[in-house]
């Protein structure tokens, strides 16, 4: 096996394979699946989020944000956790991690 690096021919090629499962796993999953940007706008919507959300079609929610689309305390909720959760992986932390408790010593864990 070689470590040659990935041309932009095979980097294209496995960019666009990567994108297709991507979009068969959204329009195949039976539950409301949606992929937002950094922004929380939708980039991916599939047919249960749609009929979630009352959209006629994927087109109807593209671009926009949950909150413009149902603006309920638990949207807004919804959306400031997950604005929390990038915020942390953006800078390296998992959001709600907690390190494992260390037993005592002398204790049997």
């Amino acid at each position: 096996m070689t470590n040659k690096p990935r041309t932009s021919q095979a980097a294209g090629f496995l960019d666009t394979n990567l994108r297709e499962m991507m979009d068969q796993a959204v329009a195949q999953c039976p539950i409301g699946v949606a992929l937002l940007d950094t922004q929380m706008r939708h980039l991916r919507l599939n047919a249960m989020m749609c009929r979630i959300l009352g959209l006629g079609s994927e087109a109807g929610g593209l671009n926009v944000r949950l909150t413009d689309l149902i603006s309920t305390p638990e949207t807004e909720a919804c959306v400031a956790c997950a604005r929390v959760g990038g915020a942390d992986r953006r800078a390296g932390r998992v959001a709600g991690h907690l390190p494992a408790a260390r037993p005592e010593a002398g204790s049997r864990g």
